[in-house]
């Protein structure tokens, strides 16, 4: 998966890309029993995502508070797939991407330089 912060957007792309492709099983998981399985898969691939960024862009962060970072935005990524599963994935996959985007653009650097 893509962590660096430069390329951040590109394994958001991936996630989401995999999702629409694999639509009906996500779907059907979603709706399942198996709920729980996604949701943290989800953030396990977000939580990842997220902690390779803070990384790249701080190299000398400790790991709690990289981990604080992490967990914060990788439930916020999940929270917002998982969102864009219940609406049935009307919103476009590029709607949904440039709508993360707007939303998490400088927004862990901000934390960063502001936290530490």
């Amino acid at each position: 998966m893509y962590q660096r912060e430069r390329d951040w957007s590109v394994g958001l792309d991936v996630l989401v890309t995999y999702i629409e492709n694999n639509r009906y099983f996500c779907l059907n998981t979603f709706h399942s029993l198996n709920r729980d399985l996604l949701s943290r898969f989800l953030y396990r691939v977000a939580f990842s995502m997220v902690a390779g960024v803070v990384q790249d862009l701080k190299v000398d962060c400790p790991a709690t508070f990289r981990d604080e970072i992490a967990n914060f935005y990788g439930w916020a990524l999940a929270t917002q797939i998982t969102q864009w599963l219940v609406t049935n994935l009307q919103e476009s996959k590029e709607e949904f991407y440039q709508r993360m985007h707007r939303m998490l653009n400088g927004t862990v650097n901000h934390v960063l330089q502001n936290n530490h």
